[in-house]
């Protein structure tokens, strides 16, 4: 608006060139912005390093799992055998790998704990830091805007004699606070669900040990447990995918109520500064009402014709069979991404609870090769971890196998959803510019049969 009614004061002086206005643009205080980046880089690592720390924690308790049993396995054979002298020092061996693993796990999840912290007070920082940085931002753009209006103000003074004046800069975001209630419900939101998607999968994890320690009941438990934690992530998910068009919902219509009075408040401060009827009356919320009130103030009337607007929305279902294969690409990619994440965290429990029974399996051949008899009782011992571990490595085999199908079918998926996603693009475009020129060629007939003057 400012610009346009300098062009029209200026438009009788086309031969005054006025001096240069520019202006170097201040740099904002830079000490809010490195909290900032400080605080975000807290929060990234603390919730990497949690989640590496708790899948290690994880492993280190199936290994414990993996090592028990085999304790309790050469336990079992001291009990029924008369030489049980032996079977009982190679299950000592084997229960102190287990405490051992069961240590570490509990070492992990006090490490994960401290990492954890670390991430909730990297997050706190972080938001308490973001308005120091768009105050920091918004002065550093308010002053430029001051000093470069004040200097071209006054060249234009000087170079007209006509006395100008300046429309305050509007500084209002309280829209911005609008979604607020919203968006703490959608971080509640992705915390509750991120908890209980750890909580599932411990809890398969913990269903998996007790399978294989024969504990049917406690693997019945743990899979209910597991099937109610997937609820609620699902449940979770879903909640906050529906949450936000209410978000941008409240968004949008604070924003549109702060624009409009601010044009209100600078329309007025023209007016008083010009003394020139501005246009359109401050307020209107309408393309209706802004021009009625145009055609009041200039004498000329505006409007357009019945039908102008287009109703043809065509071009919306242009891309639909392209947005659905786009849809099932990206849902096999998000399931892909999820069963390879599983198959890792199975492998690396595999692998920890293979080194675990191997740990026990060379104590026992140390001991059976020193007594020099083939069939003594550490040769048997031997044979038991021995077999674990051949069972645990056939799982990391498995596991590794199908983390890697799973991954060469999330890179190709990424891939085909990526390419999906531009022919959406160009398509929609394509069609949105046909109606748009077949509306425009519509609007053009029809002010010419209002008028009578050819478009």
């Amino acid at each position: 608006m400012k610009k346009q009614l300098l062009l029209v004061m200026l438009a009788s002086a086309p031969a005054l060139a006025l001096a240069d206005t520019t202006a170097p643009a201040p740099a904002p205080n830079p000490a809010a912005q490195d909290a900032l980046n400080s605080a975000a880089s807290d929060n990234a690592n603390g919730g990497y390093n949690a989640g590496v720390d708790y899948f290690a924690g994880q492993a280190y308790q199936a290994a414990a799992f993996t090592a028990q049993d085999i304790a309790n396995q050469d336990t079992t054979q001291a009990n029924a055998s008369y030489d049980s002298y032996d079977w009982q020092q190679a299950a000592s061996e084997a229960q102190s790998v287990a405490d051992g693993q069961t240590t570490l796990s509990l070492d992990q999840s006090s490490i994960t704990q401290q990492d954890e912290t670390t991430e909730n007070t990297g997050y706190t920082n972080e938001v308490n830091a973001v308005p120091g940085v768009q105050q920091a931002n918004d002065s550093a753009v308010q002053s430029s805007v001051n000093s470069s209006a004040s200097s071209s103000m006054g060249s234009v003074t000087s170079s007209t004699g006509v006395q100008q004046g300046q429309v305050s800069m509007i500084y209002d975001t309280s829209y911005i606070l609008a979604g607020a209630a919203t968006q703490a419900l959608m971080n509640g939101l992705s915390t509750s669900g991120f908890q209980a998607n750890i909580d599932a999968t411990e809890a398969e994890l913990l269903a998996i040990a007790d399978t294989a320690s024969f504990n049917y009941s406690g693997a019945a438990y743990e899979a209910s447990v597991n099937a109610s934690d997937q609820a609620t992530a699902d449940a979770d998910y879903a909640a906050n995918v529906a949450a936000a068009p209410t978000m941008s919902l409240a968004l949008d219509g604070a924003a549109l109520t702060t624009a409009l009075s601010d044009a209100s408040q600078q329309l007025q401060q023209i007016q008083s500064l010009t003394g020139v009827t501005q246009g359109q009356t401050a307020g209107a919320t309408s393309t209706a009402q802004a021009t009625q009130q145009t055609s009041a103030t200039t004498g000329v009337t505006q409007g357009q014709t019945a039908g102008m607007v287009s109703t043809d929305t065509s071009y919306t279902s242009a891309a639909d069979s392209q947005q659905t294969t786009l849809n099932n690409t990206s849902q096999q990619n998000e399931n892909d991404g999820w069963n390879a994440a599983q198959s890792w965290q199975a492998g690396l429990n595999a692998q920890y609870a293979e080194q675990a029974a191997m740990t026990i399996e060379q104590y026992d051949a140390g001991m059976a090769s020193s007594t020099g008899d083939p069939n003594s009782v550490w040769t048997q011992a031997e044979a038991i971890a021995q077999t674990s571990a051949d069972q645990q490595a056939s799982i990391y085999d498995a596991q590794s196998s199908a983390q890697n199908i799973a991954t060469t079918d999330e890179n190709s998926t990424y891939d085909t959803a990526n390419s999906t996603a531009s022919t959406v693009s160009d398509t929609l475009d394509t069609a949105a510019g046909s109606a748009a020129s077949s509306d425009a060629q519509n609007t053009i007939q029809q002010i010419s049969a209002a008028t009578g003057v050819t478009q």
